[in-house]
């Protein structure tokens, strides 16, 4: 299953993620003074600070108002970076932000960096986070995990060998994830493309088979 945040008003995790954008802030999360003063040193000079304290993992990413297209990435790009911390190291996490926005974009850098297409490795990749949990309820976690399903879902289709994703099949799978949309599909066999004198279309599949 592909790592993806999910909105949880109980869940518990002792590793901990922050989103903050400013050292007031950090104050206010329940930090001990060690950790409080360690992250408050840091925050001036770096975008994500963390502490591992007999494997209980605190990390702190600093935000901005998220109003413009780079502060958007920015924050897409730490959900990314924070998964590569922690991918090996802990097995769930709990992301805690009063910005929803910012937890919408976090989740989709998360999401789609935890990518993988493993289908024909006989050994996976060792991959030790499989949960991490939000309990910001008003952070529109479902549209976003639908786009980066969709994403990840095109991902696979380019990854496929030719020898297995064929017009018949990418059809086939087309069809498949459609279905789940309740979108109408209809597949043009040879015998209708031809009728259509759709023959560009054919002489492009006849040159990707040879």
């Amino acid at each position: 299953m592909p790592l993806t945040l999910t909105y949880s008003a109980n869940a518990k995790s002792d590793n901990r993620v922050f989103l903050v954008k400013n050292k007031t802030e950090i104050r206010r999360l329940g930090l001990g003074k060690d950790q409080k003063n360690y992250f408050e040193n840091q925050f001036a000079d770096h975008e994500m600070s963390l502490t591992n304290e007999s494997g209980k993992v605190t990390v702190v990413c600093k935000i901005s108002d998220v109003k413009t297209a780079g502060d958007k990435e920015k924050v897409r790009k730490l959900g990314f970076s924070v998964y590569e911390l922690l991918k090996k190291k802990v097995s769930d996490c709990r992301l805690e932000s009063e910005n929803a926005e910012a937890v919408e974009l976090f989740a989709e850098g998360l999401g789609l960096s935890a990518y993988s297409f493993d289908k024909y490795l006989t050994e996976k990749p060792k991959i030790s986070l499989k949960k991490f949990t939000t309990g910001n309820k008003k952070a529109d976690l479902k549209t976003v995990n639908e786009i980066v399903g969709s994403v990840n879902w095109a991902r696979d289709l380019v990854n496929e060998p030719v020898s297995y994703l064929t017009a018949s099949q990418l059809a086939k799978e087309i069809k498949t994830r459609c279905s789940k949309a309740d979108v109408k599909v209809e597949v043009f066999g040879k015998q209708k493309i031809e009728s259509l004198k759709m023959g560009g279309l054919l002489a492009v599949n006849k040159a990707s088979v040879a």
